[in-house]
């Protein structure tokens, strides 16, 4: 018997000892409780009542992204969740127990051809961060687990042979199963179907540490495609696989050096500053002698405690005569962030390099570091005018990365903002709002909210809104509250809210957003228009409508939780 439940609650389903009786008897009296409700249909709801409704439908949304779980395995909330939701998991789980799988079967999320992994991930997700636990008997026959009544080898043959719906279902037995089913599943990677392979992956992965013993094995495995998926699937676990940074540490000798970049790259996803990556670190230094490995070594010690050893090493590769060796190593710099500081003078001379790409590369890693990098703004500004498109967008995000203290490039910027590429026009809107105070942009930031391109005037209202609105920008915001983009509606008319009683033109055009179809910009309309107060005969125009408005739920729910 297996027990999935935490100690601190009952299971929801399970044999006599999990508590499974006592659910039995309690949905013989939900459903004469249901019967009850029935027959009093006709009498007018409680405020009591009315409460517990809008607590069910509370409840009910949170349970909505778990839903694709909910059915088949039995959730309930690991903060013992209100009695609302107990009772709307009991429902569900009656569903299958009285056999009604077509109704049951409306929980399941209904997109044919969609990956059935990545379709349950919110639910998976939900239960390794602790936010729910799950509670269901592991019925064995014949020494084989079943899931729903049916046996492991059921469901394998099932993924086997079935894609859509029946394919998601079992996937997710799969997953239930755990441990047990490990062997079928590598299995799966050792067949020659490619697709069933990558959904055994796949599955593998959303295991976690369940999966590691048997994917450390197959490192070991005499099929070149089997020990690279396992080195794939290992690397995206990331830190949970530590225990696999030794076994991952034997194949940076391999003599495929293919393989020994894989296992590098995969340390480096684990990241396991611990006993076990210390075992590897003598390893990795030697393959900086590696010219095919050595960059993907260097990104891996910098993520097991050798930062300064990886730092040290890729600065100087950024004096390589190859432009792809800058570029990697100025990448992998990038990556490491602020522990990297030490290359900002590296990194700022790489700014003049004559490969365009390396120029791009070397900004973005100056971005990645943050205020630190205030002593590359003057080079980097420079840099804005430079002939290619990509290295101009690449700069100006940069410079938003290093924020306030990149104000000396505001003019430039502003100059940026009627460039004729969209892309560097959208980013340089999106980096005047990361560093603020760019109030001689103002004009240029005006010109963009009337940008052909949706993006831009997007960015442009939101750079308004958070550097502070000017008077001269209402007119233009106004305008951009017709917009046929619901967001673009919604971020002008916070930007109006922003300016409070200076935009009190705004309102009457605010007032026939409070009957958008979006919730989203009925919300924004409502809040700017509270933002501005109290201003007579442009609001009272108004005031019918939001009174309204208090009654619609989906407005009230989200603006109060803004």
């Amino acid at each position: 018997m297996t027990n999935l439940s935490s100690a601190d609650g009952p299971a929801f389903v399970g044999s006599p000892e999990t508590g499974g009786h006592r659910n039995r008897e309690k949905n013989r009296n939900n459903n004469k409780n249901n019967k009850n409700n029935k027959n009093n249909t006709g009498r007018k709801p409680s405020a009591y009542q009315k409460g517990r409704t809008m607590k069910t439908k509370t409840v009910l949304a949170w349970v909505g992204i778990v839903l694709p779980m909910v059915v088949a395995i039995g959730v309930r909330a690991a903060d013992d969740p209100p009695k609302a939701a107990a009772e709307s998991i009991n429902k569900a789980f009656a569903l299958l127990k009285a056999g009604d799988g077509a109704a049951a079967a409306r929980y399941f999320p209904s997109r044919p051809g969609t990956d059935p992994v990545e379709d349950m991930k919110p639910a998976i997700d939900q239960f390794k961060s602790g936010k729910i636990s799950l509670a269901v008997s592991d019925s064995r026959e014949d020494g084989e687990p079943q899931y729903e009544g049916k046996p492991l080898s059921h469901w394998v043959a099932e993924l086997k042979s079935v894609r859509g719906e029946r394919e998601k279902a079992a996937a997710l037995a799969l997953i239930r199963t755990g441990s047990a089913a490990i062997p079928a599943l590598t299995e799966l990677l050792r067949g020659k179907d490619d697709e069933l392979r990558r959904v055994a992956a796949k599955i593998l992965r959303e295991m976690g540490s369940t999966a590691i013993p048997a994917l450390t094995e197959l490192l070991k495995d005499t099929d070149r495609e089997v020990r690279g998926l396992a080195i794939d699937v290992l690397a995206s676990i990331g830190p949970e696989a530590k225990a696999a940074v030794p076994a991952l540490g034997k194949l940076l000798a391999d003599k495929d050096h293919e393989f020994r970049a894989a296992a590098a790259r995969a340390i480096a996803a684990i990241g396991a500053m611990s006993s076990e990556a210390e075992a590897v670190i003598p390893a990795l230094k030697e393959l900086l002698k590696d010219e095919e490995v050595r960059i993907v070594a260097a990104a891996a010690l910098g993520r097991v405690g050798e930062v300064k050893t990886a730092v040290a090493f890729l600065a100087e590769l950024l004096k390589d005569r190859d432009g792809k060796v800058r570029c990697d190593a100025a990448n992998v710099l990038g990556q490491i962030g602020l522990e990297a500081k030490t290359a900002i003078p590296a990194l700022t001379e790489l700014l003049r390099d004559k490969d365009a790409f390396v120029r791009m590369v070397a900004a973005g890693a100056l971005g990645g570091m943050g205020p630190a990098a205030r002593t590359a703004v003057p080079a980097m500004t420079e840099l804005l005018k430079d002939t290619e498109g990509q290295v101009r967008s690449a700069t100006a995000r940069a410079l938003g990365g290093i924020g306030p203290e990149a104000k000396p490039a505001i003019p430039a910027l502003a100059e940026l903002l009627r460039d004729q590429d969209k892309e560097v026009r959208l980013v340089a809107a999106e980096a005047l709002a990361r560093i603020g105070a760019a109030e001689t942009a103002m004009p240029a930031l005006i010109e963009l909210l009337r940008d052909q391109d949706t993006k831009v005037r997007l960015a442009a209202a939101e750079a308004l809104s958070r550097i502070g609105v000017a008077k001269a920008a209402i007119p233009a915001l106004i305008e951009l509250l017709a917009d046929k983009n619901p967001v673009a509606r919604a971020v002008a008319a916070r930007a109006l809210g922003e300016a409070g009683p200076a935009a009190k033109a705004a309102v009457p055009a605010l007032g026939k957003l409070l009957a958008d179809k979006e919730s989203v910009v009925r919300t924004a309309a409502a809040g700017a228009i509270g933002e501005m107060g109290a201003m007579g005969p442009e609001t009272e125009a108004v005031v019918p409508v939001l009174r309204e408005l208090l009654k619609d739920e989906e407005d009230h729910d989200s603006h109060c939780c803004r």
